[in-house]
């Protein structure tokens, strides 16, 4: 009959029966996927036990709207129990506490206690979704079913940078479980299955390990044999959950392989073209080659462009634009060429055509150009989860922000040269610092690693500390300004040389720890190229080296926060970055040194992250399926 009634209201409602009941996950799916295709920039889910007040769904939508720019994905309205007298809250969103449990908040508060308020997570059952979330973080997940899909949706988004939100001045009542009552022991076997399953994906080991403390306590209590099929069917699944989670973490969730349920509004990709510095020898002509190669390894037919518009070295001359073009282009230059890029190749945005901006950057406070070059995009993949959060931050709320890793070389180092090294310091303990004088000395902060290595150490001591730099002569005072930290430490020795890649690789290889002792890095390829080669690395707890680094593979330093002082002119005068703890530093170091064992143990961690890393085809796939979700803006937005 409800049916019935909903078909006779014309074109202005859609009814979708899935004929099965393939669970909570996939109805929502199935809607939202129509809502998608249609151009809604905001989908509502509504529990059949839900009854909606006049004015309910505008605060949702302004609220939305209004939190484009600092990223909010969902907002829920309060939920007010149904028939409650004097009105109480059912759910006013949901908490996650240590054991990966989420529940309502405020439950049976006064309506007037709510306000508003960020969220773990928002309750399915009235919610009001970003269509740009969706589209980035994809579909819930079906395996759950029923229960914690929500959960398990909005902690994936957190981890991608999104937000969550109650909006009170919105106000629903629910009447609550009108339909799972009917479940009976299968409610709290899903209810438990899924919990571990959600924190299997997301917790940190201590969750996973309260977790599962908790399902075993609960085998005490009746009824016990529900308790004990939730604990083994949990368990059955965590690793597969778990294995989606390390593949997350590398890849990202916006770059998945394919596996769960299918992607959003996918649009299939004939080929691609990859603009960027394809002829130069430089860090974005390896990016640039990078992802065309991986393309190329999951079978996309790949268009290269060279962009010529640079004084780095050429490997070849530059070719002519081609006089064929896929429709999709991903440009591989830095945020500030964007517009100027547009003008001189109008084609690249031409209707019906997406321009993708492959940008990196390393700090949280994004330039005004960097923004103004996105109103040209349809948009902008990055390789860290740290420059998306960034990006996102300050993007149009049209211009999606997706983490697309690029493939980072794990280097095998000549035994030869490395032996070379060696033989120069002898069987001391070699820190190693490397760095480039035109990559702006004080965000890599040379400094610090030195003045923590002379407090951690004399000169009769044994260790060594090598700076490895290179250009030096091209910034002369920022040069003179470390050797002045050095003073007369013998033990610190000062190398400003080019080397070959071979000999860089080498050096890194032969030292005995890396330390980076940054104020920020988008992604930071030289601790990742020490855990491959399995040199131990002591780094900033802060930046893109986040992806990669944790507790167990390197020695992690915290740090306050500070302001650039001399940016360069690349970097805005008081915008904020990490300032090393020097007496972390310090003991870092001396643990190193003092604890054998402990370098044995980072290396085999670090050894097993850089294996982890997918290999060409895999990150070719992860673009191919963020290209099939792309979509032309002007096909769904017109420009403000």
């Amino acid at each position: 009959a409800a049916h019935r009634r909903l078909r006779d209201s014309g074109d202005a409602v859609t009814v979708l029966d899935l004929a099965v009941n393939a669970g909570f996950a996939a109805a929502i799916n199935a809607g939202f996927e129509i809502g998608l295709d249609r151009g809604a920039h905001v989908l509502v889910s509504l529990n059949d036990d839900v009854l909606v007040q006049p004015g309910w769904l505008e605060p949702l939508v302004e609220a939305l709207e209004d939190g484009r720019a600092s990223h909010l994905g969902a907002v829920q309205p309060l939920l007010v129990q149904l028939g409650s007298d004097p009105a109480e809250i059912n759910s006013a969103g949901v908490e996650i506490d240590r054991y990966g449990a989420g529940s309502d908040r405020l439950r049976a508060h006064p309506v007037a206690d709510a306000k508003p308020a960020a969220l773990d997570a928002v309750t399915g059952g009235a919610a009001a979704w970003s269509a740009a979330f969706v589209r980035d973080v994809g579909p819930a997940d079906e395996r759950f079913f029923l229960y914690y899909e929500d959960v398990e949706w909005c902690r994936r988004g957190a981890r991608a940078g999104w937000r969550f939100a109650l909006v009170p001045q919105s106000r629903v009542l629910h009447a609550g479980s009108a339909s799972t009552h009917r479940l009976g022991g299968s409610l709290r076997r899903l209810q438990e299955r899924n919990r571990l399953w959600s924190v299997a994906m997301h917790g940190s080991l201590r969750e996973l390990t309260a977790a599962l403390w908790l399902s075993i306590r609960r085998l005490r209590h009746e009824p016990r044999d529900v308790h004990r099929h939730a604990l083994l069917d949990g368990m059955r699944g965590a690793p597969a959950r778990g294995f989606d989670r390390v593949r997350g973490r590398s890849v990202a969730a916006t770059v998945r392989q394919a596996s769960g349920p299918p992607d959003f509004v996918r649009r299939p990709v004939g080929g691609v073209n990859v603009l960027g510095y394809h002829h130069v020898s430089s860090g974005l002509g390896d990016n640039a080659r990078a992802i065309a190669r991986c393309l190329r390894a999951a079978g996309v037919d790949v268009i290269e462009i060279d962009n010529d518009v640079t004084n780095s070295p050429r490997r070849r001359p530059a070719r002519p634009m081609p006089t064929e073009l896929h429709d999709a282009t991903i440009a591989v230059v830095t945020a500030f060429e964007f517009e100027g890029l547009v003008a001189r190749l109008p084609e690249l945005r031409a209707d019906g055509r997406r321009l993708i901006g492959y940008w990196m950057w390393e700090l949280t406070t994004v330039p005004d150009s960097h923004v103004a070059a996105m109103s040209v995009l349809d948009e902008v993949w990055t390789a860290s989860a740290f420059v998306r959060s960034a990006y996102a931050d300050v993007a149009p709320g049209w211009v999606p922000v997706r983490r697309a890793p690029y493939q980072v070389p794990r280097p095998v180092p000549d035994p030869s040269r490395t032996a070379g090294w060696r033989e120069r310091w002898g069987d001391r303990f070699v820190f190693l610092v490397t760095f480039d004088y035109l990559s702006i000395p004080e965000r890599k902060n040379p400094e610090a690693a030195i003045r923590a290595f002379t407090s951690a150490f004399e000169p009769s001591d044994g260790p060594l500390l090598i700076v490895k730099s290179m250009n030096g002569d091209r910034r002369p005072e920022a040069s003179e300004a470390v050797a002045a930290a050095v003073g007369e430490r013998d033990d610190v020795w000062l190398l400003d040389d080019h080397l070959d890649e071979a000999d860089h690789h080498a050096l890194i290889a032969a030292a005995d720890a890396l330390v980076s002792p940054h104020r920020s890095e988008g992604f930071g390829l030289q601790p990742f190229a020490a855990l491959a080669m399995g040199t131990p690395v002591v780094a900033t707890r802060y930046g893109g080296v986040l992806d990669y680094l944790d507790d167990q593979n390197s020695l992690l330093v915290e740090y306050t926060m500070t302001g650039v002082i001399e940016g360069e002119g690349i970097y805005p005068a008081g915008a904020p970055w990490a300032d090393v703890d020097h007496d972390g530093l310090v003991d870092a170091m001396r643990r190193l040194v003092d604890e054998p064992a402990l370098a044995g143990r980072l290396v085999t961690a670090g050894r097993a992250t850089a294996a982890q890393w997918p290999d060409d085809r895999a990150l070719g796939l992860g673009y191919l399926q963020l290209l099939e979700m792309a979509e032309p803006r002007t096909t769904h937005m017109e420009l403000p």
